[in-house]
């Protein structure tokens, strides 16, 4: 999600589903205030730690999390993340248990009802592993043509 289509989108939804930055928290956030709205996130984790994906770093999130709940207008719901084509089934299971434990935390701001993982491709082992929402963009509408 880009800092950029923030204001093209705030007053068009009720929650973002790839927050990756303090950057995006704090743009959502001071939309949201503008707008007298509350918005509900879901934390975009690298669980690969691949330098070419998006999220935060696996070893990064109870900081992360630490900063966000500061946001007055966000608010965490869950978190969600796109694994590795090749470790996916481990990457759900660390998913899984970060999730459970930063649950356990009950932490302000912090309400984890969402663990958003797996996609057409994988999203059979992703419930598995406890998904509770998948994206199923390419077996609803086919692959997209560039």
């Amino acid at each position: 999600f880009q800092n950029n289509k923030v204001k093209y989108i705030i007053d068009k939804v009720s929650t973002v589903q790839s927050l990756d930055s303090l950057k995006l928290a704090k743009t959502l956030n001071d939309f949201c205030a503008r707008h007298n709205k509350k918005l509900d996130v879901l934390v975009e984790v690298n669980i690969s730690q691949n330098p070419d994906k998006t999220g935060i770093d696996k070893s990064q999130i109870n900081d992360f999390l630490s900063a966000v709940v500061n946001f007055e207008n966000l608010t965490v719901k869950g978190l969600m993340c796109i694994p590795s084509k090749d470790n996916y089934i481990s990457e759900f299971t660390q998913m899984k248990n970060m999730y459970d434990d930063i649950k356990r935390q009950n932490s302000n701001n912090v309400s984890l009802e969402v663990l958003s993982m797996g996609m057409s491709q994988d999203y059979i082992e992703a419930i598995k592993c406890g998904s509770n929402l998948v994206r199923l963009g390419t077996a609803i509408f086919n692959k997209r043509i560039y």
